[in-house]
């Protein structure tokens, strides 16, 4: 990626939600919402124990990285606009090789109105315009919200992992989720394209005046039974509409996947909409064994996370 730890200092807006950098100062405003025991459900971890430790695990993150330079951490709290509430965290662990774990936590209050689709759709985003290959998530299988709201954002399943930890006296299986980042349309190169216009063009103003000929209408012209004016106003029109016609063709067969000419061209950029336009594709799968491929992250995560508004939760912490 470009430069994540720029990214990790951005402050992003959705039609709701202000995303703005974790800081120490957050710790105040989220503690007592981290402090309620639902949003543990399904993660090992509990509650912070105080106040002061909430504070003093959010300073460490600030760096935006790992001790070893290995994980970026990117961290943000996740603000309503509506009355300047903080409502949670959105978190990525970003390796070097461009894949990023995502999570976040929302509190029980806002649960249920989609502020977590929201702020992570918009992060997912952020990070897929600065490189990112992969965007995943792993949580456990009895967590139906949180899987339910990684399909909506296009997520794929991938491994499943039995056992993966116990605590809180059971056993918790794990399935991992994953985006992978969508291809680059590809355009008409621009002599092909410029081929294409001319052809239907000259194609047009041939059957407009095979059209006229077939009529008669040159030799009523030139006996005046028929102005030509109007004629050739028409031909203008008919020309004008031709190219109007061919230019959105063109656009159409670049931005919506049609085939044309035995060429494909993919389907337009994600930009403005993550949710809803991704077309994701099963990515390889972590390893079902005790540990992924050695091109995965870590699974040391930041924060205790939700994958879910919900309370379903990330696995790791960053730095444990």
């Amino acid at each position: 990626m470009s430069d994540p730890v720029s990214l990790g200092e951005t402050v992003f807006e959705t039609e709701r939600l202000r995303l703005e950098p974790l800081r120490e100062s957050h710790a105040a405003e989220l503690f007592e919402l981290l402090s309620d025991r639902r949003l543990y459900t399904f993660v090992p971890q509990d509650p912070p124990e105080s106040l002061a430790w909430l504070a003093a695990r959010y300073k460490r993150l600030e760096t935006r990285r790992s001790t070893d330079g290995s994980e970026e951490w990117l961290n943000w709290v996740v603000r309503s606009k509506a009355d300047g509430a903080c409502i949670g965290t959105v978190q990525v662990t970003l390796c070097r090789d461009g894949r990023a774990q995502l999570a976040y936590e929302i509190g029980v209050s806002t649960w249920r109105r989609g502020f977590a689709t929201e702020a992570c759709a918009r992060v997912i985003e952020a990070l897929f315009k600065q490189g990112a290959t992969e965007v995943w998530a792993e949580l456990d299988t009895r967590n139906e919200a949180s899987i339910r709201l990684l399909q909506r954002l296009g997520f794929q399943r991938g491994a499943f992992k039995p056992k993966a930890d116990h605590f809180k006296g059971t056993d918790s299986d794990e399935w991992t989720y994953s985006l992978p980042r969508p291809a680059e349309p590809r355009r008409m190169h621009a002599a092909f394209r410029l081929a294409v216009f001319l052809g239907l063009l000259i194609a047009g103003a041939a059957a407009i005046g095979f059209g006229w000929r077939a009529l008669g209408l040159p030799r009523q012209m030139r006996e005046g039974v028929i102005q030509p004016w109007p004629l050739l106003a028409t031909g203008a029109l008919l020309v004008l509409l031709g190219v109007g016609v061919t230019w959105l063709s063109l656009r159409r067969m670049e931005g919506r996947g049609l085939r044309t000419v035995g060429l494909w061209f993919a389907p337009g950029n994600l930009g403005d909409r993550v949710v809803g336009e991704l077309s994701p594709r099963l990515s390889r799968a972590c390893s079902a064994s005790s540990g992924a491929p050695a091109s995965r992250c870590r699974h040391s995560w930041n924060n205790q996370i939700a994958v879910v508004d919900r309370g379903g939760h990330g696995r790791r912490r960053h730095g444990e």
